[in-house]
């Protein structure tokens, strides 16, 4: 459910190793900001035949009700592509995201007009890809996927 373009094939998700690694970062970089709005960091890699998809959620680490603010971005995978330069590069426009979102004053919420329903067209090092921000919560779509997945099988 998560892959921008139509998809009759399951994602096969990056390592934890690798997403470890990514969140490792991301945490290092965003620790303050994290802290002081109660935040933690949730990555999912995964990757189709043609896509590759990354998801970057922040839920609150007091209420885990509250809904998260997720980034998700997407590029298409040519044949002989590297897919973790092309997730680094998405690694990259998290960072432009996270800028905006912590430039905010702590106790300001972005915008409702900030979240896109639509994925929306960008460059990251001449690098086409593709975003959107929702407040979906990642790790319940992908345990909802898996529930209907049993329950087809």
């Amino acid at each position: 459910m998560l892959s921008r373009k139509e998809q009759t094939l399951r994602a096969n998700f990056f390592p934890k190793k690798w997403t470890a690694e990514v969140k490792n970062l991301l945490e290092g970089l965003y620790k303050p900001q994290c802290d002081v709005r109660d935040l933690y960091i949730e990555v999912y890699a995964v990757t189709y035949p043609n896509e590759i998809l990354l998801a970057v959620s922040l839920l609150d680490k007091l209420n885990e009700t509250t809904i998260p603010v997720t980034y998700m971005a997407s590029a298409d995978m040519a044949d002989k592509e590297n897919p973790e330069d092309t997730l680094n590069l998405l690694v990259d426009s998290i960072g432009f995201f996270f800028e905006n979102f912590f430039a905010l004053d702590e106790n300001q919420d972005f915008d409702e007009s900030i979240y896109l329903a639509d994925w929306q067209e960008s460059k990251v090092k001449n690098k086409e890809f593709h975003y959107k921000i929702s407040r979906e919560n990642i790790g319940l779509t992908l345990m909802a996927d898996a529930l209907l997945d049993e329950s087809n099988h």
